[in-house]
């Protein structure tokens, strides 16, 4: 054999041996589907007076009846047992009409089988038998597809609901219909029923109460045709949008205005047809918060993404030049941070800071934008944030900020803000609200009347329709759809769907297989998909889709559509109850490949950009229960929440890393403990936090550095909660750990906590002794944070000594640290502390000055104690200003803040303050009230209930 034929075949064996495998889907699908079974009586004793070729011609007779009983009433027969038939309706093609045609054909099986009697005893065929017949129907999910080897007839239903049709059948009478109560609700307005009672079936634990089917009631099947989507009403809800931006520039702060409605009544409509209005006389800038993809600022990246033309899968390069084409030049300085929010990757020293402040910096970029695209624009803005209902924490903190710091200015006169969102959710910011409600009679009438004015609507179709949609422009949109797609000859006999989500999976299963399985795929991916990773999918599968064709299809019926603005390889899907409807047909076993397809697609596509892609990776492995990837995913999007503040999706992200940890990870799992107990600390959970760390310690033995946080983390909970002495044990565990470890900076930290212990015990000495052993360790090691807090401890002692020029010393010193490496927590902290000293200085504006700041650190971190601190201190400056009022306003918040975190005598000394403002006030029953309170809580401490009864008494005095 020549060399080259040798070559060639080498070469063709080996690309077999390296191509990747093709995956197959399973078939069938996940859906919710009436089973009927029912069962012939009388055929035992005929039997026995016939010959066997006779009664199988008698059993094929009625078995012909019941199959066209069945197919007429759109149900497919699933196969035949004996003298038993089981019938399945939305096995194949959902309606949600399912449980009242399996009833129907119930009844018509029932009458026939009369008819057959009486058709048998006038031929003299009857030999003194009467066939009977006993039904049993029941509706739930199941999954339907084909069973064992292929052939004709193997296509069927597995699950208890199917069980439990077949028990409904041999427990009903002879000549009766029954079924469970919970399918019995679903069409009990359509037939009147008989209740049976509670029933012992067999393989069930508890009783299962029962109904039978007495008759239909008197009703109309209507359905109509939708040709185009028309805006009907909100005439009072355009007039309040137009008279707000018609307001611009009459105050002296931007006009905000929330749009409050559930799903589907109209809010993004609304807010579409009045941007329409106002094109050409404002700028509109929009953003959408995503539900299903929540990384931090998705909403503030979303704004940009639009501002910048920047499509959500665009190469890194061609974002930064469109970011950089659309900047101002007095925005250069921003535009690394700007960046940051669209995946653009710098070395801007900003960015590689602290995880705690960079949040800070992206606020105050944002809000420079804002102001340059105003001063750029001679017309005014409306800005259109969607879907806040689903908005990150770190987006909510750049919300607030914008509040604060732009939208309640006058710089903000020319701006208008609609904040979109459903009723559940409270909104941060005060606004004038639309309540968006369901249409009215009047409209709905219209709108049918609009779509339909070519049909011959039977009597009775709108009140029926309006019954069902209850004034919803969605449902009504959909069913218009729904209509559209169907033969006219189907418009008269085709039943009305009871509900949304069976109306769209009736739309779903009017799709080409491939049509339908394409969209399914799709809504794996998400809400919004990009036809890369589809592309992806399809190439590691067997039997591929033709994509090209299939999309345009989905197009065409309006199932998705494409991103505006945006490539055209990204699309979403119109309704997500569409994408939800698409996802819950699927097979679990299908779900978890195609969530792993489609987290290898992520990586295979945006190899250099899985950052921005986290959670959808941690998402996409978990739901495929691919442990090992998810875990990978999980920490880091874990560690990227807890870093930009999302505390409480940061909690959720690191308990689900933990669950999926093997049992033999003790140490990860203990250190992912101590990062929910920090997070949890944070935000005012003390209890839980406690708990967890004690956990920790009650369970088997850490390495020694799990071992020093948690006995130096449950050191500052027994601290904060007034238990000293538990308090410096466990500090001093901590420090004996870091000393026989010779962990340099364990060893600064324990002596950083033992010297604010003694600090606050009055031991000056001894506290400045270990402040200054935690500064020398922690300047050896360049431990610039410890270094930092060390400085605003020793500047606490000089301060509390009178000491000022000392105190100031030093706070100044930790700050110029905490400023240049962004610490956010210490500068709250030195903040605070130089506010202090202005007030010590008898300078109180100046101090409040300094409290306002650190305020706005301690929100922006949804820091409890710096929160109360702030409170407390301006509240005294209001005291000793004789501003009694305003005084207690200020220890009234601080007791909400404080009754969250349970510390009795902390919780007394505020009752005991508020008592004394109110006495200032003379409202000595109020303060005789508090100072109660006071004095429940310090049961147990003599020299604290002595001091509160002391009050008390002064009170009742006068």
């Amino acid at each position: 054999m020549p060399n080259d034929e040798f070559d060639d075949l080498f070469e063709h064996e080996l690309l077999i041996d390296i191509e990747e495998p093709q995956l197959r889907l399973e078939e069938g699908e996940r859906r919710e589907v009436t089973v009927l079974f029912a069962d012939v009586k009388g055929f035992t004793k005929l039997s026995q007076k016939l010959d066997p070729e006779e009664v199988h011609r008698r059993m094929n007779e009625i078995m012909k009846i019941f199959t066209r009983c069945i197919t007429m009433y759109g149900g497919y027969v699933d196969k035949y047992i004996g003298d038993c038939i089981m019938g399945l309706f939305g096995a194949k093609k959902a309606s949600e009409q399912d449980t009242q045609r399996a009833i129907l054909a119930g009844l018509m099986m029932t009458s026939q089988l009369k008819l057959y009697n009486k058709l048998i005893r006038q031929k003299g065929l009857s030999h003194g038998i009467e066939f009977n017949i006993r039904v049993g129907i029941n509706t739930g999910l199941v999954h339907v597809g084909k069973m064992g080897q292929e052939r004709v007839g193997d296509y069927t239903v597995i699950g208890s609901p199917a069980n439990l049709a077949s028990r409904m059948e041999s427990n009903a009478p002879v000549g009766r219909i029954m079924l469970p109560v919970d399918t019995m609700k679903t069409v009990e307005h359509l037939f009147d029923f008989e209740r049976v009672g509670f029933v012992d079936v067999k393989g069930y634990d508890e009783p299962i109460e029962c109904y039978l089917v007495k008759s239909p009631r008197h009703h109309k099947v209507e359905r109509w045709l939708k040709r185009k989507s028309i805006f009907i009403g909100r005439e009072d809800e355009m007039r309040v949008l137009r008279d707000g931006f018609e307001s611009l520039g009459k105050r002296q702060v931007a006009s905000i205005i929330g749009i409050s409605g559930d799903a589907g009544l109209g809010k993004s409509r609304l807010v579409h047809e009045f941007a329409a209005t106002i094109r050409d006389e404002a700028l509109i800038l929009q953003a959408i918060c995503s539900g299903l993809r929540p990384t931090p600022f998705n909403l503030f990246t979303s704004l940009l993404e639009n501002y910048c033309r920047i499509h959500v899968n665009e190469a890194e390069q061609s974002r930064k030049d469109k970011l950089h084409k659309a900047l101002t030049d007095d925005l250069s300085d921003d535009e690394p941070l700007l960046g940051f929010l669209l995946g653009i990757r710098s070395d801007d020293v900003r960015l590689q800071q602290s995880k705690k402040d960079r949040i800070e910096h992206v606020q105050q970029a944002i809000l420079a934008l804002l102001k340059s695209i105003a001063e750029q624009s001679d017309k005014p803005v409306v800005l259109v944030l969607d879907d806040i209902h689903w908005i990150d924490e770190s987006s909510q903190a750049v919300l607030d900020y914008l509040q604060s710091r732009f939208f309640s200015t006058p710089d903000a006169a020319r701006w208008l803000v609609i904040l979109m969102h459903r009723p559940d959710f409270e909104l941060s910011i005060k606004t004038d609200t639309i309540e968006l409600k369901p249409l009215s009679s009047p409209e709905i009438t219209r709108l049918i009347r609009q779509h339909t004015s070519d049909l011959d609507l039977p009597h009775g179709a709108i009140a029926k329709i309006e019954a069902l949609s209850a004034g919803n422009p969605f449902y009504l949109e959909e069913w218009c759809n729904y209509i559209h797609n169907l033969p006219t000859s189907d418009l008269k006999d085709f039943p009305v769907p009871a509900n949304l989500h069976s109306l769209i999976l009736s739309r779903l299963d009017q799709l080409d297989g491939e049509v339908k399985l394409l969209l399914q795929k799709a809504a794996v991916i998400g809400q919004e998909f990009f036809l890369e990773i589809l592309h992806e999918i399809e190439h590691r599968l067997d039997n591929p889709a033709p994509l090209d064709t299939t999309i345009e299809d989905l197009e065409r019926q309006s199932m998705i559509l494409k991103m505006l603005g945006f490539d055209y390889s990204a699309y979403f899907f119109k309704h997500i109850t569409t994408r939800e409807v698409a996802y819950q047909t699927l097979l679990i076993s299908n779900r978890k490949l195609l969530h792993k397809l489609t987290a290898e697609a992520i990586e295979s596509i945006f190899p250099d950009e899985l950052d921005r892609f986290l959670y959808a990776l941690a998402d996409h492995y978990v739901r495929a229960e691919q442990t090992d990837k998810a875990l990978v995913y999980l920490k880091q999007s874990a560690k990227l929440a807890t870093d930009s503040y999302a505390n409480r999706q940061a909690i959720r992200l690191w308990k689900k890393y933990i669950e999926l940890l093997p049992e033999k990870e003790i140490g990860e799992k203990q250190t992912a403990k101590l990062t929910i107990a920090e997070i949890q600390w944070l935000i005012g959970d003390w209890d839980t936090a406690e708990d967890g760390i004690k956990s920790i310690l009650q369970g088997k033995p850490g390495n020694p550095a799990i071992n020093f946080e948690a006995h130096r983390q449950l050191g500052i909970c027994h601290f904060y909660r007034g238990r000293m002495d538990e308090a410096k044990e466990e500090f001093e565990k901590a420090l004996k750990i870091a000393t026989t470890t010779n962990d340099p900076h364990h060893l600064a930290t324990a002596h950083g906590n033992l010297g604010i212990w003694h600090q606050h015990h009055k031991e000056m000495s001894i506290a400045l002794e270990h402040h200054r052993s935690a500064l020398s360790y922690a300047k050896n090691i360049e431990d610039f944070d410890r270094a930092a807090k060390t400085y605003s401890n020793i500047g606490m002692i000089h301060l509390i000594q009178q000491e000022y020029m000392e105190a100031e010393d030093n706070f100044q010193a930790g700050l110029k640290i905490a400023m240049r490496y962004r610490f956010q927590k210490i500068q709250s902290i030195l903040i605070g502390n130089l506010g202090y000293l202005r007030y010590l200085e008898d300078k109180p504006e100046k101090a409040i000055r300094y409290y306002e700041q650190k305020w706005l650190l301690a929100e922006k971190m949804d820091d409890k104690l710096e929160m109360i601190k702030v409170l407390g201190n301006i509240g005294n400056i209001r005291r000793d200003r004789g501003e009694h009022r305003e005084a207690l306003d200020f220890y009234r918040r601080i007791l909400a803040i404080k009754l969250t975190l349970g510390n009795k005598t902390s919780i007394a000394a505020t009752h005991y303050n508020i008592a004394k403002e109110l006495a200032a006030l003379k409202q000595l029953d109020q303060a005789i009230d508090e100072i109660d309170k006071a004095i429940e809580l310090v049961e147990n401490l003599p020299e604290k209930r002595e001091k509160y009864t002391a009050f008390k008494n002064s009170l009742k005095q006068g």
